[in-house]
């Protein structure tokens, strides 16, 4: 109670309570200030927005510049969801039910954050009539086979005023000379990525081998050692607040507030570090098995691929990244810490890995499959998949 009534009394002061800042924020002497990497990316994001540009357009693109999340991760359509309706960027600070105005210097003029959440709103009373939006599912994860480059969501419209929606070389657009990548049309090679996902890596002998990893990988998480180490921290955290909490009691006025935000601290860290340990408490009361993963693994088999939904989970779990040429497609699976595969990687394990041109057979329309069998030295830890194919335009 005492260190919520100090927390009410700081953002009186127009002092941030702790934790991580909003994006485009940091904090400098207990206050909120914009961040000068990016305030301005966010200040762009509800412009564009705004002024009618889709959100997964506005992400491929910062993505394609080599923009990133405080965090390093890749703009998503869900990133700028939480993004938009926060006031926060007005200047406005809410805790508590209460909202303080001018609690921060404010990243976005009124006029153009109005606008931008009068458009989200309309989008969700009328998802299906009043959204442009589309979600490039592989935005982030698709990339140029030809110079490495990150193919973003394009669209277009015919003579008849039908739209259609590609994936474009980000170099090609800007120059078309510097790579020859010709757009690929963003259902088919979703539906692809998915169909060949289902049929080659989700194979019974594959979903059997994976299980198996992820069992053991899951038993590793639950070492008794790390249950020790977060006990130990645990109470490491509880001395410090107490120790704190005895010179608290003979501060001044001045050091008693800095004391405070270090007990708020302390007590945040505290709470993160018995989440941890109650997660891992009850890992060990519910083992889990072998079966229960190919269990689960089956229930991708079983989805529907024309899905959208369905599509983005396969894409979400097990996409890591593909690369695409004209006529040839690699695919990287997820594994377990792993980053996102480099041009570079792909090239070195392309070379070593990829079935030569007679091994490979050579589909028309899209119809089809990739090679009956690609080797794979390891289907889970270094999952790939290559082959060749016709995609339609």
């Amino acid at each position: 109670e005492n260190i919520r009534r100090g927390q009410q009394e700081s953002i009186k002061k127009g002092w941030f309570p702790g934790g991580p800042p909003p994006m485009g924020y940091t904090v400098v002497e207990h206050r909120l200030v914009p961040d000068e990497r990016l305030a301005p990316v966010l200040l762009e994001v509800y412009t564009r927005y705004a002024g009618g540009e889709a959100l997964s357009v506005i992400a491929d693109d910062l993505n394609a510049r080599g923009y990133r999340t405080r965090q390093g991760h890749l703009f998503r359509v869900a990133t700028f969801d939480r993004v938009i309706p926060n006031s926060v960027y007005i200047g406005q600070y809410t805790y508590g039910g209460t909202t303080i105005p001018d609690f921060c210097p404010p990243i976005v003029p009124d006029e153009i954050y109005q606008k931008a959440l009068a458009r989200r709103d309309r989008n969700r009373r009328a998802p299906a009539a009043g959204r442009s939006d589309v979600e490039y599912l592989l935005s982030g994860k698709i990339f140029c086979g030809l110079c490495g480059a990150p193919m973003v969501g394009d669209c277009g419209t015919s003579v008849s005023g039908e739209r259609y929606h590609y994936y474009s070389c980000s170099v090609h657009k800007k120059h078309a000379r510097d790579c020859r990548k010709k757009s690929e049309k963003q259902d088919f090679i979703e539906w692809y990525v998915c169909e060949q996902t289902v049929e080659y890596i989700l194979r019974p002998d594959r979903m059997q081998l994976i299980a198996s990893q992820v069992v053991d990988l899951y038993n590793a998480d639950i070492d008794n050692s790390k249950i020790l180490q977060l006990e130990r921290t645990i109470r490491r955290l509880k001395d410090e607040s107490n120790s704190l909490m005895d010179k608290l009691i003979y501060a001044p006025k001045q050091a008693a507030v800095q004391i405070m935000e270090k007990m708020e601290l302390l007590e945040a860290q505290r709470i993160d570090a018995e989440t941890d340990l109650s997660k891992l408490h009850m890992q060990r009361k519910i083992p889990l098995t072998e079966k229960d993963v190919t269990a689960w693994l089956q229930t991708f088999s079983r989805g529907d691929l024309m899905d959208l939904a369905f599509r983005s989970q396969i894409i979400d779990t097990f996409i890591n990244s593909v690369f695409l040429w004209d006529e040839k497609v690699a695919i990287f699976y997820n594994i377990k810490g792993g980053e996102q595969v480099s041009a570079i990687e792909m090239i070195r394990e392309m070379e070593e890995k990829i079935e030569t041109p007679e091994q490979s057979s050579t589909l028309s329309g899209g119809s089809g499959a990739l090679p009956d069998k690609v080797e794979h030295p390891h289907p889970y830890i270094s999952a790939w998949h290559a082959g060749s194919c016709h995609f339609p335009q």
